[in-house]
């Protein structure tokens, strides 16, 4: 598996060891599921007419709007119910929503534009919102160096898919659609058919809250927002100007931002409240260039403007995971939340509607941009001033920021005190079992390793040398589901094996 260290200040960073083969294996499953899901979800999100009718807009798609409504809805319900605790996703829910997103591949082929088209807009934004959904709390449950592999590998394939698929027909597009579908809602199962990943845990408390990166998951959020509403606007203003995107600068910079923020991940042990500076940096670079009267330059900013876009729509599923992953924080409540915030459906038509009311004094891409960066900088200001006043100058919170600072009269109290009195004779302290002693060494790894409530359950009947099956039927789960979180714990661990972990649990 990969190695990773423990960091205080800002979750986990990578090092240089090299993965065993089976954490090779896991990262292979995770990015053939994950780029199947990404690929999916693009086709899906065009309605599969924009997409297979090659060259032709998503918004000519009658049923986006409705496609969207129904992604957003459930996401909501879903962030709902894990705040609340009502349900949670499991195995036969998942496999519905696959269902739904398979039917919506297969009705569309049978009747794309006629009454069956509702149809289609109302499974595929089931099944796009429980998918989503579904693997970023699968991400977020392995560790950072997995998300990162995972999260680039799948990259890869989905843009192979997405970029490919046109190509080959309507036909078989609409196989790998189906295929796409299917193989996303099996890696899932594989990893955990009890659904323990997407349980319901809950609201965030307070000490959750302070945790979060505020000004990390707004700068990420704003600049894929604004970028994507520029990016419509631009399109919706092409009678103004050359509408010739510039790709070879769209392909340095959208691998541009994505190296540099797997290097701030990689590198920095505070990437927590820094991993958003490579995507503003590129956005800033946009909107300087947009602002550009020269038919070149314009080029030049709408390929950055696609990099942007580009780089926001991945970055979501690399940095959203590894926060929930290195965060002692609810996830089935933030993870619905960040979804519905980083859905791109709703600013591209909030960039469509942006262009279509512009008055005409401002129909040029300058003075659109010129409030982009007004807007920007004025949520940036309102992040930072939130973020400092949360956690301080540095940036980070610490528990240790909360204790109560000790009274001033007990102060005085102890500085007048002319001689302390003798202390009494502590107790003989009663012996305590094997057990407990156990119990008590684990629970100083509990909080410095991130174990889950139901993680420490585990961990406590494994260190005391408890069969799988035995563990699964004291806990009343099933032995995948045990299997599944003591990999979690080995590898937080970072030991390999259940004796491995009784050795560190066990010394002194």
């Amino acid at each position: 598996m990969p190695e990773y260290e423990n960091n205080t200040e800002g979750g986990v960073t990578l090092s240089a060891a090299s993965p065993n083969k089976g954490a090779v294996r896991d990262i292979a499953l995770l990015a053939l599921g994950f780029g199947c899901m990404i690929g999916f979800a693009r086709m899906c999100s065009l309605g599969f007419v924009g997409y297979l009718s090659y060259e032709v807009s998503s918004m000519l798609d009658p049923w986006y709007i409705m496609r969207s409504a129904v992604e957003v809805s459930v996401l909501v319900l879903l962030a709902l119910a894990g705040r609340n605790r009502w349900f949670a996703i499991d195995i036969k829910s998942f496999s519905a929503a696959t269902v739904c997103g398979i039917a919506a591949a297969i009705v569309f082929a049978v009747d794309a534009d006629g009454v069956l088209g509702l149809l289609v807009a109302v499974l595929g934004g089931i099944a796009m919102a429980v998918l989503m959904y579904a693997w970023i709390l699968l991400l977020a449950s392995r560790a950072l160096p997995e998300i990162v592999a995972s999260a680039l590998f799948g990259l890869a394939l989905s843009a192979l898919i997405v970029q490919g698929t046109p190509l080959i027909g309507v036909d078989l597009a609409l196989i790998v659609a189906v295929v796409s579908a299917f193989v996303a809602g099996a890696v899932p199962v594989k990893f955990d058919s009890d659904f323990t990943f997407c349980e319901a845990d809950g609201p965030l408390a307070t000490d959750g809250v302070r945790q979060l990166p505020l000004l990390t998951i707004v700068m990420v959020v704003a600049c894929g927002f604004f970028a994507t509403v520029l990016y419509g606007v631009a399109e919706y203003l092409t009678w103004l100007y050359d509408w010739e995107p510039n790709y070879l600068v769209f392909g340095f910079a959208a691998i541009g931002v994505i190296v540099a923020t797997v290097a701030t991940m990689a590198r920095s042990r505070t990437w927590m409240q820094i991993v958003w500076a490579p995507l503003f940096a590129l956005f800033a670079l946009a909107v300087a260039f947009s602002c550009l009267p020269a038919s070149n330059m314009m080029q030049i900013a709408v390929g950055l403007m696609m990099a942007t876009v580009f780089g926001s729509h991945f970055l979501y599923w690399m940095v959203f995971p590894s926060l929930l992953s290195s965060l002692k924080v609810p996830r089935s409540m933030f993870a619905g939340v960040l979804l519905v915030l980083s859905n791109s459906s709703l600013a591209s038509l909030a960039g469509d509607a942006l262009g279509s009311v512009l008055p005409r004094s401002m129909q040029n891409l300058g003075s659109v941009s010129g409030l982009m960066a007004i807007a920007v900088a004025a949520v940036f200001a309102i992040a930072l001033v939130v973020n400092r006043q949360q956690f301080g100058a540095r940036g980070t919170w610490s528990p240790a920021a909360d204790a109560p600072e000790p009274a001033a009269d007990a102060i005085e109290l102890v500085a007048n005190t002319a001689e302390p009195a003798e202390p009494e004779k502590p107790a003989e302290p009663e012996a305590k079992n094997p057990t407990d002693l156990l119990k008590e060494r684990l629970d100083a790894f509990v909080e410095q390793y991130g174990l889950t409530p139901r993680e420490t359950e585990v961990a406590l009947y494994t260190v005391q040398g408890f069969s799988c099956a035995y563990i699964a039927e004291k806990l009343v789960v099933s032995n995948s589901t045990v299997r599944f979180h003591q990999q979690n714990i080995y590898r937080k661990f970072e030991v390999h094996s259940r004796n491995e972990l009784i050795e560190l649990v066990s010394e002194e």
